[in-house]
């Protein structure tokens, strides 16, 4: 199974490079709500949910950017909080 930081990376550039981005949060919900662990084939827990869209969250936080290309995109990664915000209370 990827790790929950390879996972969130994904989303974050299935997000990036949506077309339709509130359909593909409602896909990444569908997905994360799915997820198993494989040693036991049971269903994530929801901490564990909330831990992958934490890690969702911090790919697009501004402090993980540094100097003049962290401000220039400091609006474009606001629509991906506010995607990753519907996420969280899509899985909450």
């Amino acid at each position: 199974m990827a790790s929950f930081q390879d996972l969130a990376e994904e989303y974050a550039a299935r997000l990036r490079g949506a077309f339709d981005e509130q359909a593909e949060i409602n896909e990444i919900a569908t997905e994360i709500g799915g997820l198993i662990y494989t040693s036991t084939k049971n269903g994530i827990s929801k901490a564990d949910k909330l831990r992958i869209v934490e890690l969702i969250e911090e790919e697009f936080s501004i402090s993980n950017q540094t100097g003049r290309v962290g401000i220039l995109k400091e609006a474009d990664n606001r629509k991906y909080l506010d995607l990753v915000k519907d996420l969280k209370d899509l899985l909450g």
